[in-house]
């Protein structure tokens, strides 16, 4: 039985689905730190997986942390995804295979317990930010296809799994593609359409426009600095000039996400709803006017039937996008409109999807 999979590269995070496991990972890469052990109480895959990438001259394993692992222990870490676009494909691979390891642990496909190498079969597509060359994305599809090795280790409970991944078929499209496809499902078009799919992740937000279903290069963009990052920067500098202390945004992000009005800032309770709400709305309208832009840079006969948004952001600017797109007379109704129900992760499920459709073989 092949694992089929779909994994999406975010500005921070990893994201990646199989047969109704998740995998989310911070997008990165970092050194082994030999005094640290474990993330505390959490023994999952997910938040300690170590990977074992050689051997030194001494005969000591070498090895690299992954994910939140990296991001929270490595003092030497490297981004997957950087600019809008993917950073060193031979990381990304690593994320790759990293992400397929611990999905066929999580569905059974990879006995953890067995210390001896085990084998499966691959079938993946894969989403890379929109400002991803052509090339770059050739080189990636390429490099992922064939035989690969992965020994991974549990740095909190010392399992340690050998895994020899056949991926026999791979495609890497745009990140936003897969949301694009899962909605048109769910707005049961038989036929591609013309649309314009927003992703609004931590570090920035993606946009892809689609002409008569496929994605245009020249009328899409990752925009740095319209993000949740951004909204939470924002918060931060404004409250920092209002109390004298030092606010950090990365601070402020969790709080954002769980629709909290309030902050405590040196024993102090302060109300952030209207600065967030001013905030939200300056960052909305921006991004609309970058939408606005890209689409004029579609043919002439091209015809937006829909605008899709997708990415963690989507609960905090989801009504004023809706809003303004009304305003500008973008939109004549709210069905032309709308967010992929698990928008958090969509990308990722719509590229699964694709997978199954296109390389999953049918049952004897």
């Amino acid at each position: 039985m092949a694992l089929i999979a779909g994994i999406d590269f975010g500005s921070a995070l990893i994201k990646a689905t199989s047969g109704g496991a998740d995998f989310v990972n911070a997008a990165m890469i970092g050194e082994f730190n030999e005094g640290w052990s474990g993330m505390g109480a959490d023994a999952s895959w997910d938040t300690n997986a170590c990977v074992h990438v050689g051997i030194d001259q001494q005969g000591q394993v070498y090895k690299q942390f992954f994910g939140e692992l990296a991001r929270m222990q490595s003092e030497v870490k490297r981004v997957l995804t950087k600019n809008g676009m993917i950073a060193d494909i031979a990381d990304v691979e690593l994320a790759v295979k990293v992400a397929l390891v611990v999905l066929g642990i999580k569905t059974k496909l990879i006995d953890e317990s067995n210390p001896g190498v085990q084998e499966i079969d691959c079938i993946a597509t894969v989403g890379v930010p929109v400002s991803t060359n052509v090339e770059k994305m050739k080189a990636l599809s390429q490099a992922l296809k064939g035989a690969k090795e992965l020994i991974l280790e549990n740095d909190h409970t010392k399992q340690v799994v050998q895994v020899r991944l056949n991926i026999t078929n791979c495609i890497v499209v745009y990140g936003p593609y897969g949301s694009y496809y899962t909605m048109m499902q769910e707005f049961n078009e038989a036929t591609a359409v013309d649309a314009v799919v927003t992703d609004i992740g931590f570090g920035s937000a993606e946009i892809l426009t689609l002409y008569e279903g496929r994605p245009n290069a020249l009328a899409s963009s990752s925009i740095n600095d319209l993000s949740l990052e951004t909204l939470a920067n924002r918060i931060a500098q404004a409250l920092q000039k209002q109390t004298g202390r030092i606010v950090r945004g990365v601070d402020l992000m969790r709080l954002l996400q769980e629709g909290k009005k309030t902050v405590i800032i040196g024993g102090e309770n302060l109300d952030i709803g209207a600065m967030k709400k001013y905030y939200i709305e300056q960052i909305a309208k921006t991004l609309t006017d970058e939408i606005v832009t890209l689409v004029s840079r579609l043919p002439p006969d091209a015809r937006i039937k829909y605008y899709i948004f997708t990415g963690d952001g989507v609960d905090l600017f989801w009504k004023d996008l809706e809003s303004i797109l009304y305003q500008k007379n973008l939109i004549q109704d709210i069905n032309q409109t709308g967010h992929p129900k698990d928008y958090k992760i969509s990308n990722a499920r719509g590229f699964e999807q694709i997978a199954r459709a296109r390389f999953a073989k049918p049952a004897p």
